[in-house]
């Protein structure tokens, strides 16, 4: 899920001016702490509104402990294809209800 620069800049513009200031500090340490925040935010947005529908199909990913998960929506089968691109990821857990 890639960011557009309109809500780049939106996101910028609601940052305290003091804050924002200290970008001429470090601006290198200000795009990684802006970047991971939003990567945050995006990773969590992903799991809001997360509904399990059993499905029985199972799924091979090498961020887990096991070799074989099964998945029990789409929302899940999407989530599983969307964080195996991210090398920032290092571990799949699927908890169960």
């Amino acid at each position: 899920m890639q960011v557009s620069l309109k809500s780049v800049v939106k996101i910028l513009s609601k940052i305290n001016n003091n804050v924002f200031n200290t970008i001429f500090n470090n601006p290198q340490n200000f795009c990684e702490k802006v970047s991971n925040k939003i990567n945050e935010t995006k990773a969590l947005l992903l799991t809001v509104g997360l509904e399990h529908n059993k499905t029985d199909e199972l799924n091979k990913s090498s961020k887990r402990i096991y070799n074989i998960i099964m998945l029990n929506s789409n929302i899940e089968k999407e989530f599983l294809q969307h964080y195996k691109k991210h090398k920032q990821i290092k571990l799949f857990i699927k908890l169960t209800n």
